[in-house]
C-alpha cells in the first residue's frame, strides 16, 4: 500500500463480529497484526477488551515508523506476560500514549516503546507503576495522570 493509511473500527470484530467479547480469546491473538505497515498513520482502533492474555497485543504496532495516532490502551489489568511487549516499537513518529492500565506485570512492557519520539505525553490514567525507558515510560516524555 501507498499514501497515508488511517485504519478505524472495533478490533474485537476480528473475534466476534459484533465486537462485544471482552476478553481476548487466546495468547498472541492480535500479535504482528500491522506490523512493519510503514503507510499506518492512525491507528482509530478501539481496544476495549478488559481482560488480556500474554502476547495479545505482542508486536501488533512494531516499525509502523508513521504512526503518530495509537489506540487508547483501555485495560485496567495489564499483567499477563507480553501483552504490550514491543506494541510501539519502532513507532518513530508517535508522541503521544493513553494508558489506563492499574497493574501491569515485569514482564507485560517489554522493549513497548523502543525507538518512539523523543519527546511526547505518556498519561499515566490507571496510575499503573511503569517503568521508565524503553520497557516503561519513555525517557523524556511528560507524565500526566489525567487527559
Amino acid at each position: 500500500m501507498t499514501g497515508s493509511i488511517s485504519v478505524k473500527g472495533n478490533i474485537m470484530t476480528l473475534i466476534d463480529k459484533v465486537g462485544e467479547t471482552l476478553v481476548i480469546p487466546s495468547n498472541y491473538c492480535f500479535r504482528n497484526l500491522f506490523r512493519q505497515c510503514t503507510s499506518l498513520v492512525e491507528a482509530n482502533i478501539s481496544l476495549p477488551a478488559t481482560t488480556l492474555t500474554n502476547y495479545c497485543y505482542d508486536n501488533i504496532f512494531r516499525d509502523c515508523t508513521n504512526l503518530i495516532k495509537a489506540p487508547v490502551l483501555v485495560a485496567t489489568n495489564a499483567n499477563y506476560t507480553g501483552c504490550y511487549r514491543s506494541m510501539f516499537n519502532g513507532c518513530n513518529a508517535l508522541n503521544k500514549i493513553i494508558t489506563y492500565a492499574q497493574t501491569i506485570g515485569a514482564n507485560s512492557t517489554e522493549l513497548w516503546v523502543d525507538k518512539v519520539a523523543a519527546t511526547g505525553d505518556f498519561y499515566n490514567l490507571g496510575g499503573a507503576n511503569y517503568p521508565s525507558g524503553v520497557s516503561g515510560i519513555p525517557t523524556g516524555w511528560t507524565v500526566h495522570t489525567s487527559l
